[in-house]
């Protein structure tokens, strides 16, 4: 993530986008943990953070629950978070209000509180707020390292950098010679990306066994195997056994 202003977020480019959809920057919505069913909503957006609660209950009294709503700045978010946390009731001002940091770390956990600050902060994920066809055009051009890297840092992410196009641009640039129709048809049974990490060995044995079963299927019968045995699971050349 990277540190970003209010100015910042009015830059053309987002609005082109539409990264800041109706100007919200993220938004959460969940029920309490049991034995609470009550209802919670998170909306955080360019300058503020949005807490609503509604209490539900099997009583026929829940209509004298009304929804509550508590605002707060950033400023205000990081200065609330502090008090909850290293502050004893004792020692809060009388005029200081608590805002909501405590419920989002009783309701929605520690990993989406620490979420919020960095967003208070100043730091914001813009990587996955990016149209798909800029991060793709991104990814393709990241170290094949980087692309690993990339896909282990969230859901969106994983899907973008295993995604079976994106391997079969990465193949056809590690490959300027070219490629076969055997190669592409291991790539339909097995993917892009299996063929790309696979080495050539256990590509040519692959290659053989694709070979020889749609001789199987046409009914060929001078095909001859010599030195091999196809054994369910993998094959076994000479003395070492390749196992997929």
């Amino acid at each position: 993530m990277v540190p970003w202003s209010c100015a910042a977020l009015e830059n053309p480019l987002f609005a082109h986008f539409n990264i800041f959809k109706n100007g919200s920057v993220a938004e959460i919505a969940c029920t309490a943990p049991a034995p609470q069913r009550d209802f919670h909503h998170l909306l955080i957006t360019k300058k503020k953070f949005i807490w609503r609660s509604w209490r539900i209950t099997s009583r026929n009294d829940g209509a004298k629950y009304r929804p509550t709503e508590a605002i707060a700045n950033y400023d205000e978010f990081l200065s609330d978070d502090k008090m909850q946390c290293n502050s004893s009731p004792m020692r809060v001002p009388s005029v200081y209000k608590p805002i909501f940091a405590a419920d989002i770390l009783r309701v929605l956990g520690p990993d989406v509180l620490q979420y919020c600050q960095n967003i208070a902060s100043g730091f914001l994920d813009y990587l996955v707020r990016l149209p798909t066809t800029i991060m793709e055009k991104i990814i393709i051009h990241l170290n094949l390292e980087d692309v690993i890297n990339l896909s282990y840092t969230c859901k969106y992410m994983h899907e973008l950098c295993n995604d079976n196009t994106l391997w079969k641009e990465l193949y056809f640039r590690g490959s300027p010679s070219g490629v076969n129709e055997t190669v592409e048809e291991l790539a339909k049974l097995f993917g892009w990306k299996k063929v790309f990490f696979t080495n050539k060995l256990q590509l040519q044995v692959q290659m053989r066994r694709l070979r020889l079963e749609q001789a199987s299927f046409s009914g060929d019968d001078e095909v001859i195997v010599e030195n091999e045995q196809l054994h369910r699971g993998g094959f076994i050349v000479g003395k070492c056994k390749l196992i997929f």
